[in-house]
Protein backbone atom coordinates (compact mmCIF):
# COMPACT_ATOMS: atom_id res chain seq x y z
CA UNK A 1 0.00 0.00 0.00
CA UNK A 2 1.51 3.21 -1.02
CA UNK A 3 0.95 6.42 1.29
CA UNK A 4 -1.15 8.06 -1.25
CA UNK A 5 -3.66 4.73 -1.45
CA UNK A 6 -7.49 5.47 -0.79
CA UNK A 7 -9.28 3.57 1.70
CA UNK A 8 -13.12 4.51 2.08
CA UNK A 9 -14.13 4.45 5.70
CA UNK A 10 -17.43 3.24 7.13
CA UNK A 11 -19.52 6.21 6.50
CA UNK A 12 -18.06 6.21 2.94
CA UNK A 13 -15.76 8.84 2.90
CA UNK A 14 -12.42 8.01 1.56
CA UNK A 15 -9.70 8.86 3.62
CA UNK A 16 -5.78 9.40 2.44
CA UNK A 17 -2.99 7.32 3.96
CA UNK A 18 -0.19 9.49 5.15
CA UNK A 19 3.59 8.05 6.59
CA UNK A 20 5.63 9.34 9.06
CA UNK A 21 8.92 8.46 9.69
CA UNK A 22 10.98 9.33 12.85
CA UNK A 23 13.74 10.94 10.81
CA UNK A 24 11.05 13.69 10.04
CA UNK A 25 11.21 15.26 13.20
CA UNK A 26 14.40 14.21 14.73
CA UNK A 27 16.97 17.24 16.07
CA UNK A 28 19.82 15.40 15.05
CA UNK A 29 19.52 15.15 11.56
CA UNK A 30 19.80 18.18 8.71
CA UNK A 31 17.24 19.09 6.32
CA UNK A 32 19.45 17.22 3.84
CA UNK A 33 19.00 14.02 5.83
CA UNK A 34 15.66 14.24 5.99
CA UNK A 35 14.56 16.47 8.69
CA UNK A 36 11.03 18.44 8.40
CA UNK A 37 10.30 20.88 10.74
CA UNK A 38 12.62 23.28 12.27
CA UNK A 39 15.30 22.32 15.07
CA UNK A 40 13.33 24.17 17.70
CA UNK A 41 10.13 22.10 16.74
CA UNK A 42 11.93 18.87 16.58
CA UNK A 43 12.50 16.05 19.47
CA UNK A 44 15.27 14.13 19.73
CA UNK A 45 15.77 11.20 18.59
CA UNK A 46 11.87 10.17 18.17
CA UNK A 47 10.81 6.47 17.90
CA UNK A 48 8.13 5.09 15.30
CA UNK A 49 6.48 3.44 18.39
CA UNK A 50 6.49 7.14 20.17
CA UNK A 51 4.79 8.65 17.23
CA UNK A 52 2.14 5.63 17.14
CA UNK A 53 1.43 6.13 20.61
CA UNK A 54 0.89 9.99 20.02
CA UNK A 55 -1.13 9.29 17.10
CA UNK A 56 -4.13 6.14 18.54
CA UNK A 57 -4.80 8.73 21.72
CA UNK A 58 -6.61 11.25 19.84
CA UNK A 59 -8.63 8.31 18.53
CA UNK A 60 -9.25 9.96 15.37
CA UNK A 61 -6.34 8.27 13.38
CA UNK A 62 -6.35 4.82 12.00
CA UNK A 63 -2.59 4.24 12.47
CA UNK A 64 -0.34 1.17 11.46
CA UNK A 65 3.22 1.12 12.17
CA UNK A 66 6.02 -0.69 10.20
CA UNK A 67 9.27 -1.26 11.85
CA UNK A 68 10.58 -3.55 9.37
CA UNK A 69 11.18 -0.16 6.83
CA UNK A 70 14.17 1.84 7.03
CA UNK A 71 13.81 5.75 5.44
CA UNK A 72 15.29 5.87 1.84
CA UNK A 73 18.49 8.69 2.71
CA UNK A 74 19.59 6.87 5.68
CA UNK A 75 23.27 5.93 4.38
CA UNK A 76 23.91 2.98 6.89
CA UNK A 77 20.68 0.77 6.66
CA UNK A 78 22.08 -1.82 8.69
CA UNK A 79 22.66 -0.16 11.84
CA UNK A 80 19.70 2.11 12.99
CA UNK A 81 18.66 2.29 15.35
CA UNK A 82 14.86 4.36 14.90
CA UNK A 83 14.00 2.08 12.00
CA UNK A 84 10.35 1.72 10.84
CA UNK A 85 7.42 4.12 9.90
CA UNK A 86 4.02 5.11 10.77
CA UNK A 87 0.94 5.59 8.17
CA UNK A 88 -1.59 7.25 9.37
CA UNK A 89 -5.32 7.99 8.03
CA UNK A 90 -7.91 10.42 9.46
CA UNK A 91 -10.98 8.73 10.44
CA UNK A 92 -14.36 11.12 9.33
CA UNK A 93 -16.98 10.40 11.92
CA UNK A 94 -18.99 11.51 14.38
CA UNK A 95 -17.20 11.67 17.87
CA UNK A 96 -13.75 12.88 15.60
CA UNK A 97 -16.02 15.34 13.47
CA UNK A 98 -14.98 18.44 16.41
CA UNK A 99 -11.35 17.91 15.50
CA UNK A 100 -11.79 17.81 11.86
CA UNK A 101 -13.66 20.83 11.71
CA UNK A 102 -11.21 22.74 13.85
CA UNK A 103 -8.85 22.33 11.00
CA UNK A 104 -6.19 21.13 13.59
CA UNK A 105 -4.82 18.03 11.29
CA UNK A 106 -5.75 19.49 8.00
CA UNK A 107 -2.52 18.75 6.66
CA UNK A 108 0.77 16.51 7.14
CA UNK A 109 3.21 19.71 8.82
CA UNK A 110 0.37 20.14 11.37
CA UNK A 111 -0.04 16.48 12.33
CA UNK A 112 4.27 16.67 12.67
CA UNK A 113 3.83 19.44 14.63
CA UNK A 114 1.38 18.17 17.46
CA UNK A 115 3.57 14.52 17.42
CA UNK A 116 6.64 16.38 18.23
CA UNK A 117 5.01 18.68 20.92
CA UNK A 118 3.41 15.28 22.74
CA UNK A 119 6.18 12.73 22.35
CA UNK A 120 8.44 14.50 25.27
CA UNK A 121 5.25 14.67 27.10
CA UNK A 122 5.31 10.67 27.02
CA UNK A 123 5.67 8.62 30.46
CA UNK A 124 8.68 6.76 28.60
CA UNK A 125 10.45 9.53 28.06
CA UNK A 126 9.61 11.14 31.19
CA UNK A 127 10.80 7.49 33.09
CA UNK A 128 13.71 7.83 30.63
CA UNK A 129 14.82 11.37 31.27
CA UNK A 130 14.35 11.36 34.85
CA UNK A 131 17.02 7.77 35.40
CA UNK A 132 19.79 9.99 33.19
CA UNK A 133 19.54 13.52 35.36
CA UNK A 134 19.58 10.99 38.38
CA UNK A 135 22.74 9.06 36.94
CA UNK A 136 24.28 12.57 35.83
CA UNK A 137 23.98 13.89 39.65
CA UNK A 138 25.33 11.06 41.07
CA UNK A 139 28.53 11.46 38.37
CA UNK A 140 28.80 15.16 39.18
CA UNK A 141 28.97 14.59 43.00
CA UNK A 142 31.25 11.82 42.43
CA UNK A 143 33.76 13.74 40.80
CA UNK A 144 33.25 16.56 43.07
CA UNK A 145 34.48 14.58 46.13
CA UNK A 146 37.29 13.36 44.17
CA UNK A 147 38.26 17.07 42.88
CA UNK A 148 38.53 17.49 46.84
CA UNK A 149 40.18 14.51 47.88
CA UNK A 150 42.80 15.58 45.75
CA UNK A 151 43.58 18.99 46.62
CA UNK A 152 43.70 17.80 50.47
CA UNK A 153 46.24 15.20 49.73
Amino acid sequence: MTNKEVVASDDGVANKWYIIYPQYINTNLSLYKGRRLAKTECVTDPKSTEIKDVLESLNCFQVVCDLNKVYSREVDKELIQNRGYVKYALIRNKQTEEVIVGNKFDDKKKVLEYVAKMIPKLKTRTKVNTQQSGSQQSQQSQSQTNKKNKKKK
